[in-house]
C-alpha cells in the first residue's frame, strides 16, 4: 500500500486527476476499466481485483513500432 501511495504522489498531476475521478458510487469494474483506458495515453496503468478496487499504479514502458 505504501508503494501505491508513493507512486501516486510521484505521478504527474494529470494521472492523479484521473485516479481521483474514480466514482465509488458507480459500477466499480466499469470505473476501473475507464481508469485503465484514460491512463494509457499517459503511459500508466493500474490493476484491479475481484473487489473492483484499483491498486498497483505503474508506469508502462514505451515500445517502438517499426
Amino acid at each position: 500500500m505504501d508503494s501505491d501511495l508513493k507512486e501516486y504522489n510521484n505521478a504527474p498531476k494529470e494521472v492523479r486527476a484521473i485516479l481521483d475521478s474514480f466514482d465509488f458510487n458507480a459500477d466499480s469494474y466499469k470505473e476501473c476499466d475507464r481508469l485503465v483506458k484514460e491512463l494509457e495515453p499517459h503511459n500508466y496503468t493500474i490493476e484491479y481485483g475481484l473487489d473492483g478496487e484499483p491498486y498497483d499504479l505503474t508506469k508502462t514502458k514505451l515500445t517502438k513500432t517499426k
